[in-house]
Protein backbone atom coordinates (compact mmCIF):
# COMPACT_ATOMS: atom_id res chain seq x y z
CA UNK A 1 0.00 0.00 0.00
CA UNK A 2 1.17 3.41 -1.45
CA UNK A 3 2.51 6.05 2.07
CA UNK A 4 1.29 9.76 1.90
CA UNK A 5 3.17 12.36 3.62
CA UNK A 6 1.52 15.86 3.32
CA UNK A 7 2.03 19.07 4.75
CA UNK A 8 -0.76 20.33 7.78
CA UNK A 9 -3.64 21.77 5.57
CA UNK A 10 -5.20 25.18 6.69
CA UNK A 11 -8.72 24.17 5.50
CA UNK A 12 -11.37 22.73 7.54
CA UNK A 13 -13.62 21.35 5.30
CA UNK A 14 -11.36 18.41 3.47
CA UNK A 15 -12.49 14.53 4.15
CA UNK A 16 -9.37 12.71 4.83
CA UNK A 17 -11.07 9.72 6.18
CA UNK A 18 -12.09 8.84 2.72
CA UNK A 19 -8.34 8.21 1.65
CA UNK A 20 -7.43 4.95 0.12
CA UNK A 21 -3.53 5.52 0.26
CA UNK A 22 -2.98 4.67 3.36
CA UNK A 23 -3.95 4.12 7.01
CA UNK A 24 -1.25 6.40 8.23
CA UNK A 25 -1.16 9.65 7.07
CA UNK A 26 1.73 11.39 8.37
CA UNK A 27 2.05 15.58 8.88
CA UNK A 28 4.70 18.22 8.87
CA UNK A 29 5.39 21.81 7.95
CA UNK A 30 7.16 20.50 4.94
CA UNK A 31 8.57 17.26 3.31
CA UNK A 32 11.00 16.00 4.72
CA UNK A 33 12.96 13.73 2.50
CA UNK A 34 14.77 11.58 5.22
CA UNK A 35 10.74 10.11 6.35
CA UNK A 36 9.98 8.99 3.28
CA UNK A 37 13.12 7.29 1.49
CA UNK A 38 12.65 3.96 4.25
CA UNK A 39 9.04 3.91 2.30
CA UNK A 40 10.69 3.05 -1.07
CA UNK A 41 11.42 -0.97 -0.48
CA UNK A 42 10.00 -2.19 -4.05
CA UNK A 43 12.78 -2.93 -6.62
CA UNK A 44 11.76 0.24 -9.07
CA UNK A 45 10.35 2.91 -6.55
CA UNK A 46 7.86 4.96 -7.94
CA UNK A 47 6.77 8.61 -6.37
CA UNK A 48 4.28 10.82 -6.89
CA UNK A 49 5.08 14.46 -6.00
CA UNK A 50 1.99 15.98 -6.33
CA UNK A 51 3.03 19.65 -5.65
CA UNK A 52 5.89 19.70 -7.34
CA UNK A 53 6.95 23.76 -6.81
CA UNK A 54 10.64 24.41 -7.64
CA UNK A 55 11.63 20.91 -7.30
CA UNK A 56 12.88 20.64 -4.28
CA UNK A 57 11.61 17.90 -2.47
CA UNK A 58 11.81 15.92 -6.45
CA UNK A 59 15.01 16.44 -6.72
CA UNK A 60 16.15 14.87 -3.49
CA UNK A 61 14.48 11.82 -4.23
CA UNK A 62 15.74 11.77 -7.42
CA UNK A 63 19.27 12.27 -6.41
CA UNK A 64 19.37 10.11 -3.21
CA UNK A 65 17.14 7.12 -4.63
CA UNK A 66 17.27 5.37 -7.99
CA UNK A 67 13.10 5.77 -7.89
CA UNK A 68 11.41 7.37 -10.78
CA UNK A 69 9.00 10.38 -10.14
CA UNK A 70 5.96 12.08 -11.56
CA UNK A 71 5.67 15.71 -10.89
CA UNK A 72 2.70 17.70 -10.88
CA UNK A 73 1.52 21.37 -10.56
CA UNK A 74 -1.24 23.47 -11.50
CA UNK A 75 1.11 26.66 -11.31
CA UNK A 76 2.48 26.98 -14.80
CA UNK A 77 5.72 28.59 -14.07
CA UNK A 78 6.59 24.87 -12.94
CA UNK A 79 7.01 24.39 -16.85
CA UNK A 80 10.75 25.40 -16.06
CA UNK A 81 11.07 23.42 -13.10
CA UNK A 82 9.79 20.14 -15.35
CA UNK A 83 12.13 21.03 -18.21
CA UNK A 84 15.54 21.51 -15.71
CA UNK A 85 14.66 17.71 -13.96
CA UNK A 86 14.26 16.47 -17.16
CA UNK A 87 17.30 17.13 -18.53
CA UNK A 88 19.31 16.15 -15.45
CA UNK A 89 17.09 12.98 -14.39
CA UNK A 90 15.78 11.82 -18.29
CA UNK A 91 13.47 9.14 -17.79
CA UNK A 92 13.85 8.92 -14.50
CA UNK A 93 11.57 12.14 -14.30
CA UNK A 94 8.16 13.27 -15.66
CA UNK A 95 6.36 16.04 -15.07
CA UNK A 96 2.95 18.14 -16.24
CA UNK A 97 1.60 21.05 -15.37
CA UNK A 98 -1.85 20.32 -14.37
CA UNK A 99 -4.52 19.69 -11.43
CA UNK A 100 -4.65 16.76 -9.18
CA UNK A 101 -8.35 16.18 -11.10
CA UNK A 102 -6.22 16.00 -14.71
CA UNK A 103 -3.64 13.54 -13.43
CA UNK A 104 -4.96 10.09 -14.29
CA UNK A 105 -6.05 11.60 -17.49
CA UNK A 106 -2.44 13.13 -18.57
CA UNK A 107 -1.19 9.24 -17.32
CA UNK A 108 -3.47 7.53 -19.28
CA UNK A 109 -2.62 9.60 -21.90
CA UNK A 110 1.38 9.00 -22.16
CA UNK A 111 1.01 5.23 -20.45
CA UNK A 112 3.73 6.75 -17.45
CA UNK A 113 2.39 4.80 -15.03
CA UNK A 114 1.98 1.20 -15.28
CA UNK A 115 2.51 0.06 -11.66
CA UNK A 116 1.28 1.11 -8.07
CA UNK A 117 3.07 4.14 -6.56
CA UNK A 118 5.41 3.44 -3.42
CA UNK A 119 4.85 7.19 -2.10
CA UNK A 120 2.50 10.11 -2.38
CA UNK A 121 3.91 13.69 -1.60
CA UNK A 122 1.98 16.63 -1.30
CA UNK A 123 3.21 20.12 0.00
CA UNK A 124 0.37 21.98 0.45
CA UNK A 125 -0.26 25.58 0.81
CA UNK A 126 1.14 28.35 -1.09
CA UNK A 127 4.60 28.54 -1.97
CA UNK A 128 7.08 31.03 -1.37
CA UNK A 129 7.84 31.98 -5.35
CA UNK A 130 4.06 32.78 -5.48
CA UNK A 131 3.34 34.94 -2.17
CA UNK A 132 6.76 36.66 -3.39
CA UNK A 133 4.96 37.57 -6.80
CA UNK A 134 2.85 40.24 -5.68
CA UNK A 135 0.93 40.29 -8.89
CA UNK A 136 -0.09 37.21 -7.96
CA UNK A 137 -2.34 38.52 -4.46
CA UNK A 138 -1.66 35.81 -2.26
CA UNK A 139 0.16 38.17 0.08
CA UNK A 140 -2.30 40.92 1.81
CA UNK A 141 0.46 42.02 3.19
CA UNK A 142 1.89 44.09 -0.64
CA UNK A 143 -0.17 45.17 -2.95
CA UNK A 144 -1.23 43.61 -5.91
CA UNK A 145 -3.45 42.10 -8.07
CA UNK A 146 -6.38 40.61 -6.66
CA UNK A 147 -5.80 37.21 -8.59
CA UNK A 148 -5.02 34.27 -6.02
CA UNK A 149 -5.66 31.30 -8.87
CA UNK A 150 -2.50 28.89 -8.54
CA UNK A 151 -3.05 27.36 -12.48
CA UNK A 152 -4.07 31.22 -13.76
CA UNK A 153 -6.96 30.23 -15.85
CA UNK A 154 -10.69 30.49 -15.14
CA UNK A 155 -12.21 33.48 -13.05
CA UNK A 156 -10.13 35.10 -10.56
CA UNK A 157 -10.55 36.76 -7.09
CA UNK A 158 -11.24 40.00 -8.38
CA UNK A 159 -13.75 38.79 -10.73
CA UNK A 160 -15.58 36.57 -8.33
CA UNK A 161 -16.02 39.21 -6.49
CA UNK A 162 -17.97 41.47 -8.85
CA UNK A 163 -20.39 38.76 -9.18
CA UNK A 164 -21.16 36.87 -6.42
CA UNK A 165 -24.25 36.87 -4.46
CA UNK A 166 -24.85 37.07 -0.62
CA UNK A 167 -25.62 34.00 0.29
CA UNK A 168 -22.57 32.09 -1.63
CA UNK A 169 -19.80 34.89 -0.47
CA UNK A 170 -21.08 34.56 3.28
CA UNK A 171 -20.59 30.64 2.66
CA UNK A 172 -17.69 30.70 1.06
CA UNK A 173 -16.15 32.94 3.96
CA UNK A 174 -17.67 30.61 6.81
CA UNK A 175 -16.97 27.09 5.39
CA UNK A 176 -13.86 27.81 3.69
CA UNK A 177 -11.61 30.44 5.89
CA UNK A 178 -13.77 30.02 9.23
CA UNK A 179 -14.65 33.75 9.03
CA UNK A 180 -16.28 34.83 12.20
CA UNK A 181 -19.03 37.38 11.45
CA UNK A 182 -19.12 36.33 7.80
CA UNK A 183 -21.83 37.48 7.28
CA UNK A 184 -21.24 40.84 8.30
CA UNK A 185 -17.79 40.71 6.48
CA UNK A 186 -19.69 39.34 3.37
CA UNK A 187 -22.34 42.71 3.33
CA UNK A 188 -19.33 44.89 3.45
CA UNK A 189 -17.34 43.43 0.35
CA UNK A 190 -20.54 43.39 -1.01
CA UNK A 191 -21.84 47.23 -0.04
CA UNK A 192 -18.78 48.83 -1.93
CA UNK A 193 -19.76 47.17 -5.75
CA UNK A 194 -22.86 48.80 -4.61
CA UNK A 195 -21.45 51.91 -4.50
CA UNK A 196 -19.51 51.62 -7.46
CA UNK A 197 -16.42 50.79 -5.91
CA UNK A 198 -13.82 48.14 -7.65
CA UNK A 199 -12.08 45.66 -5.31
CA UNK A 200 -9.39 45.37 -7.60
CA UNK A 201 -5.98 44.66 -5.36
CA UNK A 202 -4.88 43.27 -1.99
CA UNK A 203 -4.71 46.53 -0.53
CA UNK A 204 -8.31 47.45 -1.66
CA UNK A 205 -9.95 44.49 -0.04
CA UNK A 206 -7.56 44.90 3.12
CA UNK A 207 -9.11 48.19 3.05
CA UNK A 208 -12.28 47.42 2.98
CA UNK A 209 -11.93 44.38 5.91
CA UNK A 210 -10.02 46.56 8.29
CA UNK A 211 -12.77 48.94 8.20
CA UNK A 212 -15.77 46.34 8.27
CA UNK A 213 -13.77 45.53 11.74
CA UNK A 214 -13.41 48.56 13.23
CA UNK A 215 -17.03 49.52 12.82
CA UNK A 216 -18.18 45.99 14.12
CA UNK A 217 -18.99 46.15 18.08
CA UNK A 218 -18.36 42.67 18.06
CA UNK A 219 -14.63 43.71 17.70
CA UNK A 220 -14.60 46.31 19.79
CA UNK A 221 -13.05 44.47 23.26
CA UNK A 222 -10.82 42.27 20.56
CA UNK A 223 -6.74 43.27 20.27
CA UNK A 224 -5.65 43.90 16.97
CA UNK A 225 -3.84 39.92 16.42
CA UNK A 226 -7.58 38.50 16.51
CA UNK A 227 -8.75 41.23 13.90
CA UNK A 228 -5.88 40.33 11.68
CA UNK A 229 -6.31 36.95 12.07
CA UNK A 230 -9.88 37.00 11.23
CA UNK A 231 -8.88 39.08 8.15
CA UNK A 232 -6.37 36.55 6.86
CA UNK A 233 -8.93 33.83 7.56
CA UNK A 234 -10.97 36.07 4.55
CA UNK A 235 -8.19 35.38 2.70
CA UNK A 236 -7.77 32.33 2.81
CA UNK A 237 -11.42 31.31 2.44
CA UNK A 238 -11.21 33.38 -1.32
CA UNK A 239 -8.43 31.59 -2.20
CA UNK A 240 -9.82 28.01 -1.44
CA UNK A 241 -12.87 28.85 -2.99
CA UNK A 242 -10.79 30.41 -6.49
CA UNK A 243 -8.78 27.54 -6.87
CA UNK A 244 -11.65 24.92 -5.86
CA UNK A 245 -8.90 23.53 -3.13
CA UNK A 246 -11.49 21.60 -1.12
CA UNK A 247 -12.39 19.67 -4.31
CA UNK A 248 -9.27 19.20 -5.88
CA UNK A 249 -7.41 17.60 -2.46
CA UNK A 250 -10.25 15.50 -1.45
CA UNK A 251 -9.43 14.04 -5.48
CA UNK A 252 -5.50 14.15 -4.59
CA UNK A 253 -5.49 12.11 -1.20
CA UNK A 254 -8.43 9.68 -2.99
CA UNK A 255 -5.80 9.51 -6.21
Amino acid sequence: MSKLFMTRMACRSVNLSRCPVSLTKQFSTHIDTSMVLPHMQSPSPLVLDLTLGEGGTAQDILTNTSSKVVGLDCDPKCSETISRLQKEFGERFTGYVGKWSDLPGLLSRDGVVKQKCDVVVMDMGVSTRQVMDKERGFDMKENGSLDMRFSMDGLNCEQILRSVDFDSLQRILKVYGGVLKAKTVARDILERRFMMEDIETTDKLLEVLRNCHDRDDFWEDKTDEQKDENIKKVFLGLRMFVNNEVNEMEFGVRL
